[in-house]
């Protein structure tokens, strides 16, 4: 398959090209140090104290799942959503600081579970000498304060011209929206940049539509249902190259 060679390429972050594991046991201690920041009666909590961070995490997916089924391309404002499920499991409202480090707390927890493919980071600089710019476009609704950190442990930031985050620009791939920010902040046409990605609607779909050439990433989806698609990261580099022929 013959592609446009690209000036840039945009990157979906989960699953693309870092995996996610559940956090247990730092999910249960995260749950204890937000019970103590709130200063709670644990002697009344509506579940065992080990499993507090584990039930707010649960409550929150919920919401937001169901927001985002009622309107799939706008992001929730995640610290509302924490407040709500907060209020509802301790009796009681929290100040606005309280609920966003109660937020960042669990998150962090969450934080420690999400692995960067090593194939796919160290493939970032030799696309970068290859003269392109990178960015990342993530669904992320948590706090972007976080999610930037998580970049920075991983090793991923420094990689990155331009990183985009739902939570900051209040839309979900695959609006449009979300896909203009990347463009814009890399300074390019959609023509000129390819997108790799692991969802068919959000990410493929999403790009294509806006002209974008779209790339599913590495065991993003069966062989032959999707086309271009990588087998592995060291692909990418080489499928540059020879668009430039």
């Amino acid at each position: 398959m013959s592609l446009p060679a690209p000036d840039a390429i945009g990157f979906d972050y989960g699953r693309t090209l870092a995996s996610i594991s559940h956090p247990g046991a730092a999910l249960a201690a995260a749950g204890q140090a937000v019970l103590t920041l709130l200063q709670v009666d644990r002697a009344h909590l509506p579940v065992p104290e080990m499993d507090f961070g584990g039930r707010v995490e649960e409550e929150v997916d919920r919401l937001v799942d169901d927001a985002h089924r009622r309107d799939p391309e706008r992001e929730v404002e995640i610290f509302d959503t924490y407040g709500r499920v907060l209020r509802e499991l301790l009796g009681e409202t929290f100040e606005e600081g309280q609920v966003q480090l109660a937020c960042e707390l669990l998150q962090e927890a969450w934080g420690q579970s999400v692995k960067a493919d090593p194939e796919a980071v160290a493939i970032l600089p030799v696309l970068r000498r290859q003269g392109l710019r990178l960015g990342m476009l993530s669904n992320a609704p948590y706090p972007a304060k976080t999610m930037r950190a998580m970049f920075q442990r991983q090793g991923l930031a420094p990689s990155f011209d331009a990183i985009v985050l739902s939570s900051e620009v209040g839309w979900r791939k695959p609006s449009p929206q979300v896909f203009l920010a990347l463009l814009s902040r890399l300074g390019v046409t959609a023509s000129r940049c390819w997108f790799v990605g692991d969802e068919m609607e959000a990410d493929l779909m999403g790009a294509r539509s806006m002209g974008m050439t779209a790339i599913a990433a590495p065991g993003a989806v069966p062989w032959g249902a999707y086309q271009p698609q990588l087998h592995s990261w060291d692909e990418l580099p080489r499928m540059v190259r020879a668009s430039r022929v």
